[in-house]
Formats: C-alpha cells, structure tokens, sequence
C-alpha cells in the first residue's frame, strides 16, 4: 500500500514542478484580480506551494531527521528547490516506513491526541493539491496553454 501511497504523492511533485517551470519570465509578481482578500502572487503561491509539500514531509518528523527549510519570501527557483528538498525526504521516509505504520496514531498541532498518519498524510495532501490547481488556474488565466495532463497522469 505504501509503494501506491509514495507514487501518488512523489508524482504529484513532479506536475508541480512541471508547472512551476511554465511560469512565464516575469509573472513571479503577477496576481489574479479577484475581488476579496489579496490573492497570492505566483512567487507567494510558489513558497506556499513548498510550505505545503513541508507539511506532507512533516507527517514523517518521527520517521526521519527533518530537514525543514524557510519558505517566506521565496523566489520562484527558490520554491522549486524547496519542494525538491522535500520531495527527497518523502521518499526517504517512504523507505523507512512499513504499511502498518499508516495507522499508527501520530499528535499533530490541530490534533494533539494524534490521529492516524494515513488521516494526517491525506490532509496535507490534499491541501498540496488545492494549491496546484489554484496554480494551473493561475497559468490558464496567464496564457499558458496547460490542460487536464498538467493536473493527472493518464495511464
């Protein structure tokens, strides 16, 4: 199970990646006109992208030495070399782990009492995907030509 988990996740990186490399030259201080709060700024999504990867790394702070890297203020290439530290730990701890120890119960700062890590993984993965596709929106609205391959390995 933890071998499908780790290629899900370790691909979801990788479309990352390839996006942020899309970015045209000059958009890093580029923001949606949207009406409400302050949208982010590609470079601002970028970190913030990174910072979510971090959080998917964190489920595994028990696992692993945790190399927790600054992510305000990045840059764009800054970001990407963020997520590529974190991509790196991820499939260290995957290779440390065993699938019984996604059930194993860890604290976390929303839950102190702890919560499964499969619960706790799929959370911040999840919030890692909101985040993507709020970059692909931002490249479509960008002029970029990205689609549904941008988003989803076909098999």
């Amino acid at each position: 199970m933890k071998a499908v988990l780790f290629a899900r996740i370790d691909e979801d990186f990788a479309l990352v990646e390839e996006m942020l490399a899309l970015v045209p030259a000059g958009s890093e201080g580029w923001r949606p006109a949207w009406p409400g709060d302050l949208p982010f700024t590609v470079a601002e999504l970028a970190a913030h992208l990174a910072e979510s990867f971090g959080g998917v790394c964190a489920c595994f702070a028990r696992l692993l030495n945790l190399r927790r890297v600054e992510t305000a203020g990045l840059t764009l290439g800054e970001s990407r070399e963020a997520m590529a530290t974190y991509r790196a730990q991820v499939r260290e701890a995957f290779g440390l782990m065993e699938d019984a120890d996604l059930v194993r119960v860890i604290p976390t700062y929303f839950v102190p009492e702890g919560e499964p890590l499969l619960a706790v993984l799929l959370t911040n993965w999840k919030h890692v995907n909101h985040h993507a596709h709020q970059l692909f929106v931002y490249l479509k609205l960008l002029g970029v030509p990205v689609g549904t391959r941008h988003l989803y390995r076909f098999r």
